[in-house]
């Protein structure tokens, strides 16, 4: 079952009188603060979610509620922010759920629907750990989207972080935008969410972001492009260390697939420009080499298993990247069911 008709009818959803309800692909849709799951008003103060006892404020780091809705019976809630800017507000959508059988609540699925109903061509400009520090340290994911080339170019955002009973995604959209610092304004906003009730309200941490040390794969668009050239102009060593032989090496779908240390010099740009993830040292990439041709295909925050690595360049050999520019489908394909 999938919540995409879902997604794409909410702006026609906000439209309808107050108080009205939506069924909308056999989901009950309501834009109220119903009494039964939240506790307080839309848009004014603060507003408690009744299931978690998570207290979401009017106002969070500069953004503003406007709206919120829930799906059946309250266990998965979603409240819109806007952060007032010229030439046009960033808009975040926060969602809280427990994982069901909608497709959304995967991270697959998540992934996927980042494409659906655009006509604008759509493709992946980084993804990969996303830190949070408070109460406790959680490692969730983070995509970054370019949609559209030219100067009507806006950027989205996919945040997911898994932590067991409850799952929580932010949805964001930055339009023409030339400061990574305004992205850094959202990264602040998702750090910013009331983790400790969240938190309380899970219970044991068991989702795939408790483990906030894990060592997780990653793309770049921009330093897989600049490294593969660099890498083939035979100028390689300056960027990928000074190891003499690889972490690990796999022969593959026809290519030898290494691991190498990276270069800490190489860290600012996964960390400073847009795309901006939380990469530190120990950073490792992913190339491949077959006869005379050779590229960079991922990185790693964090030295990976032996068997991580393999995963990885099994996932790369089942579905081989064409492209530089990766749609939100193929993306999907190397996620997590």
């Amino acid at each position: 079952m999938r919540l995409w008709p879902v997604l794409a009818a909410v702006t026609a959803i906000f439209a309808l009188p107050a108080g009205a309800q939506e069924m909308v692909g056999g989901h009950r849709i309501i834009r109220t603060a119903d009494p039964a799951i939240w506790s307080g008003s839309e848009t004014k103060g603060p507003i408690t979610h009744i299931a978690t006892g998570t207290v979401f404020p009017e106002s969070i780091d500069g953004f503003q509620r406007t709206s919120l809705m829930a799906v059946n019976n309250g266990n998965d809630v979603m409240l819109h922010y806007r952060l007032k800017r010229d030439p046009a507000s960033i808009e975040v959508s926060t969602f809280l759920f427990q994982r069901g059988a909608l497709a959304e609540h995967r991270l697959k699925g998540a992934i996927t629907s980042l494409g659906f109903g655009r006509k604008e061509m759509t493709f992946l400009w980084a993804d990969g750990p996303f830190d949070i520090g408070a109460p406790q340290k959680l490692r969730g994911y983070k995509a970054t989207y370019k949609v559209g080339i030219g100067a009507d170019t806006l950027l989205e955002y996919l945040y997911f972080i898994e932590l067991g009973t409850w799952t929580a995604k932010v949805r964001a959209t930055l339009p023409a935008s030339k400061e990574p610092a305004e992205e850094g304004q959202i990264d602040a906003f998702v750090r910013a969410l009331p983790w400790a009730s969240i938190l309380a309200a899970n219970g044991a941490c068991s989702g795939s972001a408790c483990d906030g040390g894990r060592a997780m794969p990653f793309n770049n668009h921009m330093a897989e492009m600049f490294l593969t050239k660099i890498v083939a102009s035979g100028q390689g060593k300056a960027l990928l260390g000074d190891a003499a032989e690889p972490v690990y090496a796999r022969e593959a779908g026809g290519k030898r697939w290494t691991l190498y240390p990276l270069d800490e010099k190489i860290a600012p740009l996964f960390a400073e420009a847009f795309g901006r993830i939380s990469a530190h040292a120990p950073l490792y990439s992913l190339s491949w080499s077959a006869k005379k041709e050779s590229g960079v295909t991922r990185f790693f925050a964090g030295k990976p298993s032996e068997e991580a690595f393999a995963a990885t360049v099994d996932g790369l050999v089942a579905h081989p990247e064409t492209s530089a520019f990766i749609a939100p489908a193929d993306a999907a394909a190397y996620a997590p069911d």
